[in-house]
């Protein structure tokens, strides 16, 4: 009988823990529906384009989207009004016949998003710039920039902006000539109220004369002198990272990457020449201290130049035995006629005229001459 009993006890025990176990999840199944569709609320509203500028009697269609509280977008059907023309239900706005300034507003639940509308004419801009924006140009080198204005539409405007530049010189028509050395230039274009400007890199990369020092040297036999090179562009600019593109040689003798002539055991004169690119300097060794330059004589002896060519000249030295040796100092250059550079390269440019052409070396005490035809 106890165990009867006990036995029906459990198993309403059970029952009901059964049971209460099936409301409790029928009454979570009833609560989750029901929160489901609450979903998750709109917190904002982005209307696109905005800022937007559209011309007299032209259309402009708008968009808004709602965003979550989890930053996910969606298109929504709002109510649109507007300040200024006329917008539809579907947010197509409809700018009036006179321009002017307006705001756009969507509504959608308890949450409104605003943007500008600008209505323009046909001559109104509203976006202007110059080509190039920026760049690299060589010193002394010209570009011509350009302004270009554009209205609501997206039409080119035709205009005359006044420029100005703080690094070099710019012409009223746009035509930029950079300075004379490396800089960085700032181009600008004004059109009433508008501004654009354009910023410059002037570079200089072309090797044009190499100096090379010490100038003369007098090494003995099995030693070593150490010779430097420095670069300079067309109009003097010193180009330091050209240095690393200097390739030794010499006439006599040994020179390694880094500029440093080793004697051979037997001295003799010899040449020293640094070249980067088509530019070339020299430097001259002296390896018998004996040996006293008495004379100085320039190659090639007689040339021929058409107006605009060019030739190099070189000056050697010779003892009173006609033995080459070193020169007893740096070359000075001089024509009567056309240009020729610190490193003996005639140039027929500028002021010349055809006709007969002293070039002359000077070495110390010492003179050379030779004569250049310069023709039509």
């Amino acid at each position: 009988m106890k165990s009867s009993f006990k036995l029906n006890f459990i198993i309403i025990g059970l029952f009901t823990i059964v049971f209460y176990t099936s409301l409790l999840g029928c009454n979570q199944s009833e609560i989750d529906p029901g929160r489901s569709t609450i979903g998750n609320p709109t917190v904002g509203l982005i209307i696109s384009p905005l800022d937007a500028h559209v011309l007299t009697g032209q259309f402009k269609q708008f968009a808004v989207n709602a965003v979550d509280l989890n930053g996910k977008y969606s298109a929504v059907t709002a109510n649109w009004s507007t300040t200024i023309g006329t917008i539809s239900s579907k947010g197509e706005f409809a700018a009036p016949e006179q321009p002017g300034y307006g705001l756009i507003t969507a509504k959608y639940q308890d949450i409104a998003a605003t943007t500008q509308i600008y209505v323009d004419t046909s001559s109104d801009i509203v976006k202007f710039s110059i080509v190039p924006e920026s760049g690299e140009i060589e010193v002394r080198k010209s570009v011509l920039f350009t302004a270009v204005a554009l209205n609501a539409a997206g039409e080119f405007i035709r205009v005359n902006p006044s420029w100005s530049c703080d690094n070099g010189n710019i012409t009223n028509f746009g035509y930029y000539s950079a300075p004379g050395s490396p800089m960085s230039a700032r181009v600008t274009a004004r059109q009433g109220k508008w501004e654009a400007s354009a910023h410059l890199q002037v570079t200089t990369h072309i090797p044009h004369s190499v100096v090379v020092t010490p100038q003369t040297a007098e090494v003995l036999a099995n030693k070593t002198q150490q010779f430097r090179a420095t670069v300079y562009d067309a109009y003097g600019n010193l180009l330091d990272s050209a240095k690393k593109n200097v390739i030794w040689s010499t006439t006599y003798g040994t020179m390694d990457s880094d500029g440093v002539y080793i004697s051979p055991a037997i001295p003799s004169a010899a040449v020293v020449i640094a070249t980067v690119y088509n530019a070339s300097g020299r430097a001259y060794v002296n390896s018998t201290s004996a040996s006293t330059a008495r004379s100085i004589v320039i190659s090639p002896p007689n040339a021929v130049v058409a107006m605009g060519g060019s030739v190099r000249f070189t000056a050697q030295a010779y003892d009173s035995t006609g033995n080459a040796v070193a020169l007893p100092g740096a070359v000075t250059w001089s024509a009567n006629n056309g240009y020729i550079s610190s490193d003996g390269l005639y140039s027929a440019v500028g002021s010349v005229y055809a006709g007969v052409t002293t070039i002359t070396a000077v070495s110390g005490s010492l003179m050379a001459q030779v004569t250049v035809i310069v023709s039509n």
